[in-house]
């Protein structure tokens, strides 16, 4: 084959993928959330198609240096089963968080609605979580060995998403810390974000929807 003609063909092909390659690292849509069935949502947007599970959001700041990944039940519509809120029992949903960096000392989880009349209020606050590898899995037992914040509420408990009306977004996020906060119990999410000012590694969130019956 000509060599001409290879380097005519393969030139533009390499230009091609170094221009999507760049574009990929910095241009990003942060307001974009990548789905576990591989659709895509707009942040913000309740109106948008809704997958069939949670979602996770990435941008820049979550791909380096590794992604975390969070993994909560399958749910039908990307709703919050039932048991995990006040239509049941409550429950604690278990969250499960890969791939957490090995410079990772603490990790903090935040619940939060953004829905909520009046403006965002907090369920959850929870510092210090423990773990062990680069897996830990985060359920109620998990508070024992944590630190827990004010919800919304004021107290320092989990609040279960239970919407006065309509489709509320609950907020999952954990976020990797480069160290142990100095923080006490009854801490609030402003003292919290204060805290972790500087010390964030690794970020990501999961949002799970729900209605009441």
């Amino acid at each position: 084959m000509n060599k001409t003609f290879i380097k005519v063909a393969i030139i533009p092909l390499i230009t091609i993928t170094a221009i999507m390659a760049v574009r990929v690292i910095f241009w990003w849509p942060e307001d974009t959330r990548l789905c576990t069935e591989g659709q895509r949502i707009r942040h913000g947007n309740p109106s948008a198609p809704v997958p069939t599970s949670w979602c996770i959001l990435l941008s820049k700041s979550t791909i380096m240096p590794a992604t975390l990944q969070i993994i909560a039940d399958r749910v039908d519509n990307g709703y919050i089963p039932a048991r995990y809120t006040c239509d049941a029992k409550s429950e604690f949903p278990p969250l499960t968080i890969h791939n957490i960096h090995a410079d990772v000392r603490s990790l903090v989880l935040i619940v939060d609605d953004p829905d909520a009349p009046g403006g965002t209020r907090d369920h959850y606050l929870l510092a210090n979580i423990p773990f062990v590898g680069e897996n830990v899995k985060i359920t109620q037992a998990t508070e024992k060995n944590a630190v827990v914040g004010k919800n919304s509420r004021g107290k320092t408990a989990r609040w279960a998403p239970c919407p006065p009306n309509g489709v509320h977004r609950y907020f999952f996020k954990i976020y990797a810390l480069d160290q142990v906060l100095d923080i006490q119990v009854w801490f609030t999410k402003a003292e919290l974000l204060e805290a972790m000012a500087g010390h964030i590694i690794n970020q990501m969130e999961l949002i799970g929807l729900y209605q009441r019956k």
